[in-house]
């Protein structure tokens, strides 16, 4: 059984047509979405980050066409383990850092709060 959606209103005006109640509410939804709603700040940050995004984009566009990908060159088995160590060595002072902070925060408990 298929029912009927309801009315909207619109501008004071009833809209009862099914067509153009879509319409309605992408029109609604454009004017809460539009730029004109944000402060000068959030513009301006905007437009910085979307011009990242623009720049990146047309590096990768090169190296695309350039066929320069780094990320797919050959390296040898001791560059490979220099990496490895320097990814253990960073993993290992994050693991000490993060037992360090747990440790000073149990010893900072009240006594009873276990």
């Amino acid at each position: 059984m298929h029912s009927k959606t309801q009315n909207l209103i619109y501008d004071g005006k009833t809209i009862d047509n099914d067509v153009d109640k879509p319409n309605i509410f992408a029109n609604s939804f454009a004017k809460i979405s539009s730029d004109e709603n944000y402060s000068s700040t959030f513009r301006s940050d905007k437009r910085q980050i979307e011009q990242q995004e623009e720049n990146q984009n047309s590096i990768e566009n090169e190296i695309i066409e350039t066929g320069e990908n780094t990320l797919d060159d050959g390296f040898n088995l001791s560059e490979l383990w220099a990496q490895l160590e320097k990814l253990k060595s960073t993993l290992l002072r994050e693991m000490i850092g993060y037992a360090t902070r747990c440790y000073n925060i149990y010893l900072n408990n009240p006594p009873n709060y276990y």
